[in-house]
């Protein structure tokens, strides 16, 4: 075979390489914006949670009222109306805050469901509602037996 005939083949197989590895590259621009993706949180609600360290629950209202246009998927919004329901229990209105909380269990995902139970506990345990409060502190326990937050308020909820 000639260095003519080879030439062709050659150019051929380069051709195949750089279409696979434009291939591959394209493949893996997409799993890692997709991962990527699958860790985005609106920023208003990392704001909400820090307007609540500080003791600022009208702040953090306002802000996860702004970001209600913006959540569409179940993890966002079960994580906002968690907010919104520690927000209005910072504010002593525990009426307001139970939907809110009822929301963020109805849509919480298995990575984060203990903490929206542990938090309508606490909100059943303000309102003096024991049994109920137990029941979600148990339920947050076995989800996460490594939070301890959720295996001592069971307990308090317990005392009672």
């Amino acid at each position: 075979m000639t260095t003519q005939h080879l030439l062709p083949a050659r150019l051929a197989l380069t051709a195949g390489g750089l279409v696979l590895a434009i291939a591959l590259t394209v493949c893996m621009s997409m799993a890692a914006h997709a991962d990527v993706l699958s860790h985005y949180e609106p920023k208003s609600l990392a704001r909400a949670e820090k307007a609540l360290e500080r003791g600022k629950p009208d702040l953090a209202l306002k802000l996860l009222h702004r970001q209600r246009a913006i959540v569409r998927d179940d993890k966002h919004l079960a994580r906002s109306q968690s907010l919104t329901c520690r927000a209005y229990m910072q504010k002593g209105e525990y009426e307001t805050a139970e939907p809110a909380c009822n929301t963020a269990v109805a849509r919480g995902n298995e990575a984060n469901l203990w903490r929206h139970l542990n938090n309508r506990g606490a909100l059943r345990l303000a309102q003096g509602r024991y049994s109920e409060a137990e029941a979600d502190f148990r339920r947050a326990a076995l989800l996460n037996p490594a939070s301890r937050a959720a295996r001592h308020n069971l307990q308090l909820a317990k005392s009672f």
